[in-house]
C-alpha cells in the first residue's frame, strides 16, 4: 500500500518537471522584435538601393526579411530577400526594366517576426536620358540615376523658330500628359506618369569650380501652368536625398533646379544643407516663362567654403540678371561638388491639385556649362499663389 504513494509523488514530480522545463523554454523566447522603419528605394544603376532603420534591439541575431512584389497587397510575384542582424541597406539587383516593384520588410528571431515596415514603389525605367543630345559636356553610363520617362515622354526633334544668337539645331520635347505630376504618384495614386528626369554627370568629373549652366527653354504656346512645375539645374552628390521631400544634410547632396509657377511665374528651387522638409523657394515672381517663346537660361553655382554661408546661385535670363542668392551653404565637407545637370521636369508637387488638365509640352536645347560666375539682383520672397484646378 505504500507503493502508491510514492508513485503518484513520481508522476506529480514529473508533471512539475515538465511545466518548469515549458516555461524555462517560454522564457528563453525573446520578445518580437520593433519593426523597421523609414524604408526607402531609389535608383542605383541598374539595380534598386533600399534604406531603412534597424529599431531591433538585443539579442544581435535578429535578421530582417524583405518582401517584393509587382502589386501593391503583396500578392504577385512574391520575392523574398534574408538580410543580416544589422542591416540598414540592401541591393536588388533583379529588377526588370519598365516593371514597377513594391517592397516591405520585417525583423524576426527564433520565430517570432515584427510588424511590416512602411512599403515603397520604384519604376525601373525601360530607357535612360539621351545623352548624346546634351553634348560631350555630359556622360552617364547606360542608366543615369533617378531616370524616368524617357521611353515615354520625350523625343528628339529638329528644332524650330531658333533664335538668331544660336546655334542648336536639335530640341528634346518633354511631354506632360493630362492629369500627370510627381513620378511617385503614378505608383501611389495611379496618375499617369508626367515629364521626365535624369542627373546626367559632367564628363570631365565633379568639381568644386564656379559653374554654369545654360540652356533653351520654350512652354508651348497657351502652356497653363496651374500650380507650377520643375525645370533642369545643376546638382552634386546624390540626387534621391535633395529632391522630393528629403532633407540634405550638407555631405550626401543638394540641388538647385527652376521652376515655373502660377501664372508661368518662374523661381529657383534648392535642396541645401539648411533646407527642412520641400525645397527653398527664391525669387518667384523675379521673372516670367513665355508661352512659344524661346528663353535662354544660365545658373550659375558658387559652393560655399565648409564652415561658412558664403555660397551663392544667380540666374541670368535672356541675358538679363534676374536673381542673386546670396549667404548660401550647399555643403559641410570638401567632397561635396558639383556633379552636374539635373534634368528634372514634370508638373508638381506630389498632390492631384498641381496635375495638367490636358496634355502639354516642353522644348528644350542647347544644354552646356562654363566656368565663367556673373551676379544678378537680390534675391525675392516667394509666395506660392494655390488655385482651385479642376
Amino acid at each position: 500500500m505504500y507503493g502508491k504513494p510514492a508513485l503518484i509523488l513520481a508522476m506529480f514530480a514529473t508533471v512539475i518537471g515538465s511545466l518548469s522545463h515549458a516555461q524555462a523554454t517560454l522564457a528563453a523566447v525573446p520578445d518580437a522584435p520593433a519593426a523597421p522603419s523609414g524604408l526607402a528605394a531609389s535608383p542605383a544603376g541598374s539595380s534598386v538601393s533600399l534604406t531603412w532603420t534597424n529599431n531591433a534591439t538585443l539579442p544581435a541575431a535578429t535578421a530582417g526579411r524583405i518582401e517584393r512584389s509587382t502589386d501593391t497587397g503583396f500578392t504577385k510575384s512574391v520575392t523574398n530577400f534574408d538580410v543580416g542582424p544589422n542591416a540598414t541597406s540592401y541591393t536588388d539587383t533583379t529588377v526588370t526594366a519598365g516593371t514597377t516593384f513594391h517592397y516591405r520588410m520585417l525583423a524576426q528571431n527564433l520565430g517570432r517576426q515584427s510588424p511590416w515596415s512602411n512599403a515603397v514603389s520604384i519604376l525601373r525605367p525601360r530607357t535612360s536620358a539621351p545623352v548624346s543630345f546634351f553634348g560631350s559636356q555630359f556622360a552617364c553610363s547606360a542608366y543615369c540615376a533617378g531616370s524616368f520617362g524617357w521611353d515615354k515622354n520625350t523625343a528628339v526633334m529638329t528644332a524650330d523658330s531658333v533664335p538668331a544668337s544660336t546655334s542648336f539645331t536639335k530640341m528634346l520635347r518633354v511631354t506632360y500628359p493630362k492629369g500627370s505630376i510627381d513620378s511617385g504618384s503614378a505608383a501611389k495614386r495611379g496618375t499617369p506618369l508626367g515629364g521626365a528626369q535624369a542627373a546626367i554627370p559632367l564628363s570631365a568629373g565633379a568639381t568644386s569650380a564656379t559653374t554654369t549652366l545654360q540652356y533653351y527653354v520654350r512652354p508651348q504656346r497657351g502652356f497653363l501652368s496651374i500650380h507650377g512645375g520643375k525645370l533642369p539645374g545643376l546638382y552634386g552628390g546624390n540626387i534621391s536625398t535633395a529632391s522630393g521631400g528629403h532633407d540634405p544634410n550638407g555631405t550626401n547632396g543638394w540641388s538647385g533646379r527652376l521652376m515655373w509657377r502660377n501664372d508661368n511665374n518662374g523661381e529657383l528651387y534648392a535642396y541645401l544643407a539648411d533646407t527642412v522638409g520641400y525645397g527653398m523657394q527664391l525669387g518667384c515672381g523675379n521673372w516670367t516663362w513665355q508661352p512659344g517663346k524661346w528663353t535662354k537660361v544660365q545658373e550659375t553655382v558658387s559652393l560655399n567654403t565648409p564652415g561658412r554661408s558664403n555660397g551663392y546661385i544667380t540666374v541670368y535670363i535672356n541675358g538679363v540678371p534676374a536673381l542673386d542668392a546670396t549667404g548660401l551653404r550647399f555643403r559641410t565637407v570638401s567632397s561635396l561638388q558639383i556633379n552636374g545637370l539635373f534634368f528634372s521636369s514634370f508638373f508638381g508637387g506630389s498632390d492631384k491639385t498641381w496635375a495638367t488638365p490636358q496634355t502639354q509640352h516642353m522644348d528644350f536645347a542647347g544644354f552646356a556649362v562654363t566656368h565663367q560666375p556673373g551676379s544678378a539682383p537680390p534675391a525675392a520672397a516667394c509666395t506660392v499663389r494655390l488655385r482651385h484646378t479642376p
